[in-house]
């Protein structure tokens, strides 16, 4: 006689849709813990996750875990990486300030433009 194998010992905990096109699914736990960890950037890891399924429709099958996509170390993070940086980048275009190079070189260019002969009046 074989033994039925119980498979869960929990019932499934109900999953919620995540995103603006409601792809990513997630448990309460998960998104609790996933907010926890990863704080506001967790947001738009959703939003890139969410992206991705909406244009490709296999994507959908081939993660059956969304929370597990969401941790730190898949692609998901590689793009917020990517993206805060290119955010950055262009915060410091918007406003330029200068380079640790050019205030290196103005600070020398004004030690050697003076004259060391000269008595500096206090």
């Amino acid at each position: 006689m074989k033994k039925a194998k119980q498979t869960e010992l929990l019932p499934a905990a109900e999953k919620k849709a995540y995103g603006t096109c409601k792809h990513v699914m997630l448990t309460d736990a998960e998104g609790r813990h996933l907010r926890e960890v990863y704080g506001t950037d967790l947001q738009l890891a959703i939003e890139i996750l969410d992206a991705y399924i909406e244009n490709d429709g296999k994507a959908a099958k081939r993660y059956k875990n969304h929370a597990a996509v969401l941790r730190k170390g898949n692609w998901v993070w590689e793009k917020i990486r990517n993206q805060k940086l290119v955010e950055a980048r262009l915060q410091n275009a918007a406003h330029p300030a200068k380079s640790f190079r050019q205030q290196d070189l103005d600070a020398r260019t004004e030690f050697f433009s003076k004259s060391i002969f000269e008595k500096e009046t206090p």
